[in-house]
């Protein structure tokens, strides 16, 4: 699945695909029926007509028609969802990084890009001792376990 994804996006974005992130159930492998195929994808430039990008993702979905299929067969609804941040944007840490870096398998990574945005996060993390929970199907991070009432916590 991750090679027809990582080609999908490589055969449609080209030159300007700088990482692909798969993230989420699928790559904890514990998908449900109705899981996201969730995907965080870094370009060089996001187009600036928003209906160019909807035009490639098209695109992507089309190439991906025999994934969706044999996913279909098993039992599965793949819905793509992918976060697509240009090279400015992805080198920030977000809050969406904690949820990703504790299970992300890197696809695609020009030049370790997103790695070490992933690893400036997790080296921050670890001078915190935060720490990943579950609860349900809930995941949850605890950034700073003696956190005091009115600190702040800067995780960049």
């Amino acid at each position: 699945m991750e090679e027809k994804i990582k080609y999908a996006f490589l055969k449609v974005f080209r030159d300007q695909i700088i990482s692909i992130v798969l993230y989420g159930s699928y790559a904890r492998a514990e998908p449900k029926p109705y899981s996201d195929i969730d995907l965080l994808i870094v370009v060089r430039e996001l187009p600036e007509d928003r209906m160019k990008l909807h035009a490639l993702l098209d695109n992507v979905e089309e190439n991906l028609k025999e994934l969706y299929s044999m996913l279909e067969e098993k039992g599965y609804k793949p819905i793509l969802s992918p976060i697509i941040l240009d090279i400015d944007g992805a080198s920030k840490i977000r809050p969406l990084y904690l949820d990703i870096i504790f299970d992300a398998k890197i696809l695609y990574d020009e030049k370790d890009f997103i790695k070490n945005v992933f690893e400036k996060l997790r080296r921050r993390l670890e001078t915190l001792n935060a720490e990943r929970k579950r609860l349900g199907n809930l995941w949850y991070v605890i950034l700073k376990k003696d956190y005091r009432f009115g600190e702040v916590i800067e995780i960049e």
